[in-house]
């Protein structure tokens, strides 16, 4: 067999994938349109030519099915044989891939189980970082050039961020959103069905609304994206229209939100938007994040930073990690540089 990528051509051939690689495909049959079983089928032949072995794991509410056996999500992550496995590849979107790192950190022997390289099957509704890899790959966003990224084989570094919450610490991959942006994400869920076109649906209803959040930031910035921008790194409290903290540039298929953003620099990009903004240029800044362009909006605020803290005054609200919503409170996060392992060239 013949795998052939896109970018100069790369053909993979059986030699260069002989030996045999056991994966654990964990399926969430709940992401996004509910076709992860589907892709999974769909791609199949791929991961068999080049030789890799499928244990396939599915997602059923808090537990997990695998061969039969079924045990807690933590528990099956514990009990998984490090040795063994050559990757994990996540049929979901971006808050199964949260679900699968919290689960791999929580492990006694975290140092090794973080660096088990992880694969993106693009099943859920937001696929920021599937769609990430590929772009950065040079390939197209779809579920077999995904499948064909994986099994190449080729792997870099991602950073993660720790995240304090009251007495709780755990894991984020993808983002923090705060405001506009986690109340159209977590409020639209109940038209997952829809894919990506329930966040346009909520998207231009909330935007009309332009609701206002007060709260707290706390963050010292490494870059400003406006030159004439003051570089702020004290206590700020002000009326905000949302804070978005992205670890990737791509929030989404169609949603280039922090194009300066790097895999593993140490940093992540945070947005800031405050009130003051009208209608209808928050409606353009909207619809330029399909390309990027939002953000050469002068009311948009760009920095990168190690660090954050962000204490919401607001009530009602909802603060959203990896697009699922947390305990809406103080919440503070600090970058984790290189922490994973992941399938992408």
């Amino acid at each position: 067999m013949l795998l052939k990528s896109k970018q100069s051509n790369t053909i993979v051939t059986d030699s260069q994938m002989s030996e045999s690689r056991l994966m654990i495909a964990l399926i969430n049959p709940k992401s996004g349109q509910g076709k992860a079983r589907r892709d999974l089928n769909v791609v199949l032949p791929i991961f068999e030519k080049s030789n890799i072995h499928l244990r396939v794991a599915e997602i059923q509410g808090s537990q997990i099915v695998c061969q039969g056996v079924r045990q807690s999500f933590l528990n099956f992550f514990q009990s998984l044989d490090l040795a063994t496995i050559h990757g994990i590849i996540v049929g979901g979107g971006d808050g199964t891939v949260h679900s699968t790192v919290n689960a791999l950190m929580s492990r006694a022997d975290w140092t090794q189980a973080i660096k088990i390289p992880i694969g993106f099957l693009p099943s859920g509704t937001d696929n920021g970082l599937c769609k990430t890899v590929l772009e950065l790959s040079g390939e197209p966003y779809s579920l077999k050039h995904a499948a064909l990224l994986i099994a190449q084989g080729r792997l870099r570094s991602l950073d993660i961020f720790k995240i304090h919450q009251e007495k709780r610490t755990f894991y984020g991959v993808h983002s923090l959103a705060w405001g506009l942006v986690s109340d159209i994400d977590i409020e639209s869920n109940h038209l997952r069905f829809l894919g990506p076109f329930k966040e346009w649906i909520y998207g231009l209803a909330y935007v009309l609304r332009r609701r206002f959040y007060a709260g707290t930031l706390l963050f010292d910035p490494q870059f400003s994206l406006q030159a004439k921008s003051p570089i702020l790194s004290n206590k700020q409290t002000d009326t905000f229209i949302g804070i978005w903290a992205v670890n990737v540039p791509w929030a989404g298929r169609d949603r280039l939100s922090t194009p300066f953003a790097k895999l593993d620099d140490g940093l992540i990009d945070l947005l800031v938007l405050r009130q003051g903004i009208s209608r209808r240029h928050l409606l353009e800044l909207f619809i330029k994040t399909e390309d990027g362009s939002h953000i050469h909006c002068p009311k948009l605020e760009y920095y990168k930073t190690q660090a954050l803290a962000l204490n919401p005054i607001s009530i009602p609200g909802t603060i959203a990690i990896d697009g699922e919503a947390v305990d809406y409170g103080p919440i503070s996060i600090e970058v984790l540089q290189k922490l994973c392992t992941i399938f992408c060239r």
